[in-house]
């Protein structure tokens, strides 16, 4: 406007250039013909006619402009004057802005007389554009750093990955909220969400399918949430839904039974459909916790009691519930002791060949004895074994003691068993695992052929491919493999016959009901027939009566399993079990 008035130009004008638009954006216009300039389109490109006057011009090459004969000039025909009363410009300079080093913009001064912009204004001009050019890129540098200062502050505040608020983020978040409840005198309730499985589907299709599947479950928990409800993840698989202004445990139900249903349906990773569930803690304020931190440990004690009881479930937190997780913690801190103090044994349950009737091998089982605790079940320890990663080493402890133990045997007379273990779904997914098999081997001396690897359908079913190379590389060892519990998973018959295994166990739930039930005796004939068909040894665990046994054996099953011929017992009572009954001959060496 100062330009304007005091050189009375007919317009003074700033023009900026937008990365992808062909046409300036106009910032600012001053001077009689300012209308003009307001209702004008300037282009960057040479390709369009606004593009090749002044403006489009300067812009392009970076240098000033200068046309002191407008009236003559073709290409700023559009500053003639539209309307009689406004001054008609005859000579214009257009002066490029900088930011950077790099071309923003361009300022224009247009005047009534020819001849106006001699070397020495101009250069006057240029000083007045070079002013402009430092104060855009002081401008530009404090964008920058206010966008970067707010980048900062996002990533302090939220996940890098989801974009959802983080766990110190959340804790401020819930801890403003419970100070609104409490003024207000009503409700809010913390969900703690973590998913079931979540670190199978990581190991077994990598990282990167792993995030994909957090990104995608932090939608859905957002979409499926009121506009006010909050929604953060904490780290790993765990996120937290806090639902404010509550007005009872139904409402809080509800809502989480719509987080699990969103969370539910399947997602492709990595060419795989894969599902998962999720398990929901819920602690409410004030009943719960009167503080973030209280609300936030009592809810993460709910969702792991309902990981205790079988996942893909809620629960609210509870007296029952603190107890559970007191009891829990304090066997998570024993187990953790438990193999440097050699509290673990192992016990061995015979396997008997059901035509011969003679016992051709044993299955490790492991037991845990604590001094206080005394005997502590199996289904107690294992799963937090697994949940915790200790099952890893312990199932190397087990691996180690049971071909030792084996070969014990063969020195003290016995002769050659087939010694059964499990593995774990970590055991399985551990990239020692070969090397674990090799250096066991190796150390006991045990033939190769005389161990057995069970493994369950769900653990070769989550990655085929991947389940595929590692039972490849176990059986190239002469290790043989079974899959456990066969019958409960999700495999098809189809895929059954791609994997490199020598027996399939019926599981003891299709055995315990086949004097009474038609389809358990159905299925058991169908596994037996579809083993036979593939030339795999069947075997049946479980058995508990003549009745079983009978028709069982009747089927053609190969080995048979269970309290009626032994239960599981320590080492040293395997030599009395097999004084009792004819021991099988030796197995025949391997001569390939």
């Amino acid at each position: 406007e100062a330009a304007a008035r005091g050189a009375k130009f007919t317009s003074t004008s700033i023009l900026f250039a937008s990365p992808g638009d062909k046409f300036f954006k106009l910032a600012a216009a001053a001077g009689p013909n300012a209308p003009i300039v307001r209702n004008n389109r300037y282009s960057t490109s040479d390709k369009l006619a606004e593009g090749r006057g002044l403006i489009g011009t300067a812009f392009r090459t970076g240098q000033p402009r200068i046309q002191n004969d407008l009236l003559n000039s073709h290409s700023a025909k559009v500053w003639k004057p539209k309307d009689n009363q406004l001054v008609a410009p005859r000579s214009g300079v257009a002066l490029p802005l900088f930011s950077r080093g790099r071309v923003v913009g361009v300022l224009l001064f247009m005047a009534p007389e020819h001849d106006v912009f001699t070397p020495e204004f101009t250069e006057l001009l240029e000083r007045m554009a070079e002013n402009l050019s430092f104060a855009l890129t002081r401008f530009d540098q404090a964008d920058e750093k206010e966008r970067a200062e707010a980048r900062v502050h996002f990533l302090a505040n939220h996940d890098s990955l989801t974009g959802l608020p983080n766990r110190e983020h959340f804790t401020r978040l819930l801890e403003q909220k419970i100070s609104d409840c409490a003024d207000q005198s009503s409700k809010c309730a913390v969900l703690f969400i973590d998913l079931d499985r979540f670190k199978v589907i990581n190991d077994s299709l990598g990282h990167a399918a792993g995030d994909k599947l957090l990104v995608e479950i932090s939608e859905r928990l957002s979409k499926c949430t009121r506009k006010d409800d909050i929604v953060a993840r904490l780290g790993g698989d765990e996120f937290v839904v806090l639902l404010g202004n509550i007005a009872d445990h139904n409402e809080t139900a509800l809502a989480a039974m719509r987080l699990l249903q969103a969370i539910a349906p399947a997602t492709t990773l990595a060419g795989y459909e894969c599902k998962t569930t999720a398990s929901i803690g819920i602690a409410i304020f004030p009943d719960n916790g009167r503080d973030a931190e209280t609300l936030t440990k009592n809810a993460d004690m709910a969702m792991y009691a309902v990981k205790g009881d079988g996942k893909n479930d809620f629960q609210f937190f509870s007296s029952e519930v603190k107890s559970q997780s007191v009891e829990r913690l304090a066997l998570e801190t024993h187990l953790r002791h438990a193999l440097d103090l050699s509290q673990f044994t192992l016990h061995y349950q015979p396997k008997l060949d059901a035509a011969t009737r003679r016992f051709t091998g044993v299955e490790a089982l492991l037991r845990w004895s604590h001094p206080e605790l005394g005997s502590v079940p199996p289904l107690s320890f294992i799963p937090l074994a697994e949940e915790t990663g200790l099952i890893v080493p312990i199932g190397r402890w087990v691996l180690k003691t049971a071909c030792e133990q084996n070969m014990q045997w063969l020195r003290d007379g016995l002769p050659e068993l087939s010694m059964a273990v499990n593995l774990s779904p970590r055991q399985f997914l551990d990239g020692a695992l070969i090397k674990d098999i090799d250096d066991v081997l190796k150390e006991s001396g045990m033939p190769a052929r005389l161990l057995q690897l069970e493994v369950t359908e769900s653990m070769v079913m989550q990655n085929v491919d991947r389940a595929i190379g590692v039972l490849d590389a176990i059986q190239s060892r002469g290790v043989r493999l079974a899959i456990d519990d066969f019958g409960t998973g999700y495999s098809s018959m189809s895929l059954m016959k791609q994997f490199p295994i020598d027996t399939i166990k019926i599981d003891r739930s299709f055995v315990r009901e086949l004097e009474s039930n038609g389809e358990d005796r159905a299925i058991a004939n169908a596994i037996i027939s579809m083993g036979k068909a593939l030339g795999l040894t069947v075997v049946a665990e479980g058995v508990e009566t003549e009745g079983q046994d009978e028709f069982l054996s009747a089927s053609l099953c190969d080995e048979l399993q269970g309290y009626l011929f032994s239960k599981p017992v320590p080492a040293e009572a395997i030599h009395r079990i097999f004084l009792d009954r004819l021991a099988a001959p030796p197995l025949q060496p391997d001569l390939n």
